[in-house]
């Protein structure tokens, strides 16, 4: 989710609308063909944001071996909760887990640092473990969630290009603004509320409620993810993206959006 302090529209928007077009024809291809196109979607968008994410763990060439081991560890996660089989991504989050603990007593035994544990593991719960939770989710639950990251995302970004003018959080994101957390807000309140009183069970205090709930979940994840940018020195995640950056850049929000509407889901739900 972006937002900038108030400018004009930059050249580069253009690449940002083409490149997210392009990205919500091939998600609406796998929603309306689910069974042949959304697991092999959801796989290659975690292995690239998973990708990216041991990047900003450990940059370069480093710890090839440890990446690749969770790249494998990831896709097995996406292809057990696919199968609904979710103690076996349990399993496979103990497993990573053993294999931190072994490097941990490998470096510490022979005095090496001892700094990197957890990331192997952190990658897998951030990733392919919250994308797996769209598996236990109806058509109208996802489109649902990306609704909710398309209108944080957009609210905030036009509302900060054209109005912004107050930094809101400038040690973690120095061009984010309230007038761009404002817009965020309202697009967000207002699609989810319209798309709950068309397609969904509850009240309209209860959406509201929801719009808000899942609104700060948004903007979590993508604070987090400015965070680690920032704490790794790096602007953008990757560049597979043209006018966003990395798939990481692309799904912050929908990370903490997943799990956030996911415990919603198991204890009110809101659609039918």
């Amino acid at each position: 989710m972006t937002d900038s302090i108030r400018k004009p529209l930059p050249a580069s928007h253009a690449i940002r609308l083409i490149t997210s077009v392009c990205l919500l024809s091939v998600v609406a291809a796998a929603l309306i063909w689910p069974d042949p196109l959304l697991f092999p979607l959801i796989l290659a968008v975690s292995l690239a944001a998973q990708w990216e994410f041991y990047g900003l763990a450990w940059k370069g060439p480093s710890r090839l071996a440890l990446k690749l081991t969770g790249l494998v560890l990831g896709a097995g996660m996406v292809l057990v909760m696919a199968q609904d089989r979710h103690l076996g991504a349990l399993t496979l989050c103990l497993i990573s887990l053993w294999v931190e603990n072994v490097r941990f007593l490998a470096a510490f035994g022979t005095g090496q640092k001892t700094g990197q544990s957890a990331r192997l593991t952190a990658g897998l719960l951030y990733v392919p473990a919250a994308l797996g939770l769209l598996f236990d989710m109806s058509v109208t639950e996802i489109i649902l969630i990306l609704l909710v990251a398309i209108a944080a995302d957009a609210g905030a970004y036009y509302a900060g290009t054209l109005f912004g003018k107050t930094p809101f959080w400038p040690k973690i994101s120095p061009h984010k603004t309230w007038e761009g957390f404002c817009g965020g807000l309202a697009a967000t309140v207002a699609a989810v509320m319209m798309y709950g009183t068309i397609f969904g069970t509850a009240s309209k205090g209860g959406f509201f409620a929801l719009g808000l709930w899942l609104f700060f979940a948004a903007l979590l994840g993508d604070f987090v993810e400015s965070a680690l940018k920032r704490h790794h020195g790096v602007k953008d995640t990757g560049a597979i993206l043209p006018g966003h950056g990395g798939m990481l850049d692309r799904i912050d929000s929908l990370l903490a959006v997943i799990p956030a509407y996911a415990l919603i889901k198991y204890s009110y739900p809101m659609f039918g």
